[in-house]
């Protein structure tokens, strides 16, 4: 009986340990699909930093959230983490402003080429993407994002020198 109090005793010290230290760690679940047969992953996130963006062309290595400081007036912003069943593929949606204050992260994303080379540290993967296409759409609170059979990354801001266009880097993953 006394064994059987000291294991309750410490699962509840672990578990109030967990809470407490919520902050410090957050285990978040996915689902992933390989050779059709889908997984259920855990990730562990410190300080709930979920992958950094690095592009050198430009100067960009920044850590990316999952909590309130997931947000365009802080940080570049995961919009949208999309898995597409039919074609198999992710599309990662990734904003920040342009323009000239600190928290324009995406001041200079209009200088990426077509073949430029992007590195996305996500969900315990690191990948690398590479420009396959540029595009500008008209600035309506939305973008137009074509489904493909590859993972996408999706680099969005305001177009630097067209107030009322968007500017959208369309990367495609790199093996």
């Amino acid at each position: 009986m006394q064994k059987y109090l000291i294991f309750i005793t410490l699962i509840i010290i672990i578990f109030l340990t967990i809470l407490s230290n919520k902050k410090e760690l957050k285990i978040n679940t996915y689902t992933t699909q390989i050779n059709n047969i889908n997984i259920k992953k855990e990730i562990g996130y410190k300080n709930n930093i979920v992958g950094k963006i690095e592009i050198e062309k430009i100067g960009i290595n920044k850590n990316l959230y999952n909590d309130e400081h997931n947000n365009i007036e802080e940080n570049i912003t995961v919009i949208d983490d999309i898995y597409d069943k039919d074609f198999k593929s992710n599309i990662l949606i990734l904003a920040a402003h342009s323009g000239k204050s600190k928290i324009s992260y995406f001041e200079r994303l209009n200088e990426l080429k077509l073949n430029d080379i992007v590195y996305l540290e996500y969900k315990n993967k690191y990948i690398k993407y590479k420009v396959n296409k540029i595009l500008i759409q008209n600035k309506i609170g939305s973008i137009k994002i074509n489904k493909t059979n590859y993972n996408q990354l999706i680099l969005t801001t305001c177009h630097p020198n067209l107030s009322n266009k968007q500017l959208i880097i369309n990367l495609k993953e790199e093996f």
